[in-house]
């Protein structure tokens, strides 16, 4: 139904105000804190092009999600990698002390990681997140992985209070829907505000729009999606 009531001759709503209304009741987050991109690759692509600049530091982590480095280089952004412990976890002093030594204006990785799955506790991504002046970037693509701590863990819910951290969310990994390449940063008012003046104003197709609002409505199903 919501497909054949999409006017087919008609730009997409430019904010994707239906879909982001029902990412905010299923993910219990004010939804105008969200904003909804082409697939968390366009976010952080937008991202680092409208908040960077030549020469600027990314710090990431090893090992990561390689898309980081790769849209690092694009802007001709100089990534930092800070290696992780040998069990895989995440050093946040380390992380800390190399931000504040090098720099940096951006930090971006994965929570949980994609590929060790693996991440930070809420309250040691917040001690990150108040201890260096740089832009905090969680990708929490694999978070509802995490089962009965993902609503604990997750920082969802503390992303409008500091205006140094964004949580990246996608459809494409718990959810399952890739095709759609449905992304979401949930962030605070002024980061919004910003990056609604620099993306593309036309970013998200209304047929994506369409699939994922009547997606997002369905917890019972998303459920099933997670656990298979």
């Amino acid at each position: 139904t919501s497909v054949n009531q999409i006017a087919f001759n008609r730009y997409p709503d430019p904010y994707a105000n239906e879909t982001i209304t029902a990412f905010g009741r299923h993910y219990d987050v004010k939804s105008n804190l969200v904003t909804a991109g082409n697939g968390s690759d366009e976010l952080i692509q937008v991202i680092m092009s409208a908040f960077l600049m030549k020469g600027d530091r990314v710090l990431t982590l090893s090992h990561d999600f390689s898309m980081y480095r790769f849209y690092t280089s694009i802007v001709e952004a100089e990534c930092i990698e800070v290696p992780k412990n040998e069990d895989l976890t995440i050093n946040v002093d380390n992380v800390i002390e190399t931000a504040n030594e090098q720099q940096v204006r951006m930090i971006i990785f994965s929570n949980p990681c994609n590929p060790t799955s693996l991440g930070l506790c809420k309250d040691e991504v917040r001690r990150l997140i108040r201890s260096v002046n740089a832009l905090v970037i969680l990708d929490e693509a694999y978070m509802d992985f995490a089962g009965s701590t993902a609503q604990s863990e997750s920082f969802l819910s503390f992303a409008g209070k500091y205006p140094n951290a964004v949580v990246l969310k996608t459809l494409s990994k718990a959810i399952g829907a890739a095709a759609l390449r449905l992304g979401f940063i949930v962030s605070d008012k002024a980061f919004y505000d910003m990056f609604c003046a620099v993306k593309s104003p036309y970013n998200v197709n209304s047929v994506s729009q369409a699939f994922g609002k009547v997606l997002l409505r369905e917890k019972e199903l998303l459920k099933e999606c997670t656990k298979k």
